[in-house]
């Protein structure tokens, strides 16, 4: 379990995104939140990228004054048929916890110096077409965002109508695009999709570990599965205290051998997980004292119920923990818990326990 003892310590999110969508087949798997109805683009324009041929572009600049501009990820992608730079299409990633109002005028100035250092480098002319650019902003954190996506939305916010109005069309244009993880919360997983995987894990809890692991087996590439599954391993125990076990990045897997290998760790880490909680639990009410330490170790199993089951199975199991009045029944029921495969399951075996335990009492 997580220990209290030491100062949190701050999860790498950004770090964490910028080596997954570091890969190109995470980049693949944005597109349904690119298209309609999740995104801007049509599905003909969608459909006329040739993401077979993406390529990854630096995205450190240096200014003119020999200052360092950092963005996350920069990606071009050409359009079929087409040639020229202005062909391309430069996606643009930046990731975000937490909403910024800011954001739309630092992507202007990561645009501006994008096209700066591509005309230093010969690739454009000044005269040459600048390629278009769709920023993207990957938001995982719990509130929606709610800032301007626009940057004259932004600057015109405080004028009335009229002048707002005639002044639009001469304001900097840069706008972004947000995929808010909150507003896809409940949202289906989609296969192959790093974007879904990472949104369905963002506000998982360990219970749901189970049920999401699988689909790491759906995405492309093995370097991505290793990467992923070593941030879904690294958040478990970063939030939960939960021990995934490490692959090696090297393992050239196949798809059915890394999904035995992503079930058999996820089974041991949750035993593992779950007598941890069961014991500190049983630790704290010999602390505590019998009854308050009793009403503490059901509770407990309630929420160890929870995060296995379900809160429905929590809630039906309430009434039967509360039927448990010692010490040597609640272990037996933390033993029948850890056991249990289904719900069915452990409700039966918990009245059984119990009815056992009031006989002996008898």
């Amino acid at each position: 379990m997580v220990s209290n003892d030491q100062p949190p310590v701050a999860f790498p999110h950004d770090a964490a995104y910028k080596a997954m969508y570091g890969h190109p087949e995470a980049v693949l798997g944005l597109q349904p939140y690119l298209s309609a109805p999740n995104g801007p683009l049509s599905q003909s324009t969608l459909d006329g990228l040739d993401f077979q041929r993406l390529e990854k572009l630096p995205a450190e600049w240096v200014t003119r004054d020999f200052r360092r501009r950092h963005g996350d990820q920069v990606w071009r992608v050409p359009f079929r048929g087409a040639g020229g730079t202005a062909s391309w299409l430069i996606l643009l990633l930046e990731f975000q916890s937490e909403a910024d109002a800011s954001m739309t005028l630092r992507v202007l100035g990561y645009v501006w110096e994008l096209w700066r250092a591509m005309e230093a480098q010969g690739a454009l002319t000044p005269e040459a077409p600048r390629p278009a650019t769709l920023p993207v902003v990957i938001h995982n954190g719990a509130a929606p965002w709610r800032v301007p996506r626009r940057l004259a939305d932004w600057t015109l916010a405080g004028l009335p109508d009229a002048p707002r109005t005639d002044l639009a069309p001469l304001q900097p244009s840069i706008g972004l695009h947000v995929v808010d993880f909150a507003a896809h919360r409940g949202d289906d997983l989609i296969a192959g999709s790093l974007t879904s995987l990472q949104i369905g894990i963002e506000y998982a809890g360990p219970s749901d570990f189970a049920r999401l692991l699988p689909a790491l087996a759906e995405l492309p590439g093995t370097r991505l599965r290793w990467t992923v599954y070593e941030w879904i391993r690294r958040r478990a125990h970063h939030h939960f205290g939960m021990e995934l076990a490490p692959l090696q990045e090297d393992e050239d897997m196949s798809v059915g051998v890394f999904r035995s290998r992503i079930d058999e760790n996820m089974k041991r880490a949750a035993e593992a997980w779950f007598a941890d909680g069961l014991k500190a639990g049983l630790e704290r009410g010999l602390e505590q004292g019998l009854e308050r330490g009793l009403e503490q170790q059901r509770s407990l199993l309630g929420r160890q119920a929870a995060a296995k089951f379900g809160a429905e199975t929590a809630v039906r199991l309430t009434p039967l923990l509360a039927q448990a009045g010692d010490w040597a029944t609640l272990a037996e029921l933390g033993e029948v818990l850890l056991a249990a495969g289904d719900e069915p399951q452990l409700l039966a075996q918990t009245k059984a326990a119990i009815a056992s335990s009031q006989q002996s009492t008898d």
